[in-house]
């Protein structure tokens, strides 16, 4: 019999000592075997399918007034940049292209013509092709110099530090008297 009472009926322990540990009392057994499972194969990630450009028939090489210009494209990350021309557009219902807005947009398609892009081509929507357009000589620099100041907010003629103007006095009320 061991110090501590008797042991219970089909313990393995009888070296006098109680059984230590979350099995305290219990048999020892082998744990239940997991059925086998055939292999499943991993669920593979959508492949989405490049989008190849559209046939050049497809496309219009008339009708837009950005259709012929020529465009200078600054390569990401690099300091080298790249001369195309616009070659054709679609219309926004015709070119199945989302903005980052979700609403159809125009694209339009250009050739390189120069630098380490020639002969590669690209489809652009038309804020990325505005944003190429090469300037031709120093009176459209100053053109466009023109518009750029003409549509930016005028300064004030305050000076640093100054209150606002106070707001102009609120009309009389109108005599609706006879």
């Amino acid at each position: 019999m061991d110090p501590f009472g008797a042991s219970p009926p089909g313990a393995l322990f009888t070296s006098g000592m109680p059984p230590l540990g979350p099995t305290a009392g219990m048999p020892m057994v082998a744990p239940p075997i997991a059925p086998i499972q055939p292999p499943v194969a991993p669920l593979a990630a959508p492949v989405v399918p490049p989008m190849a450009p559209a046939p050049a028939d497809e496309w219009r090489t008339s009708g837009h007034p950005l259709v012929g210009r020529d465009l200078v494209r600054l390569i990401e990350g690099t300091a080298q940049a790249s001369t195309a021309k616009v070659v054709g557009w679609l219309d926004a219902h015709e070119s199945d292209f989302n903005d980052d807005e979700g609403k159809p947009a125009a694209l339009f398609h250009i050739k390189y013509t120069g630098g380490v892009l020639n002969g590669d081509e690209e489809d652009l929507e038309q804020h990325e092709v505005e944003a190429s357009i090469k300037i031709e000589s120093d009176d459209d620099v100053e053109d466009a110099a023109a518009g750029v100041l003409s549509s930016l907010p005028k300064p004030s003629t305050a000076p640093l530090g100054a209150a606002p103007p106070a707001p102009a006095p609120a009309p009389p009320p109108p005599d609706n008297h006879p």
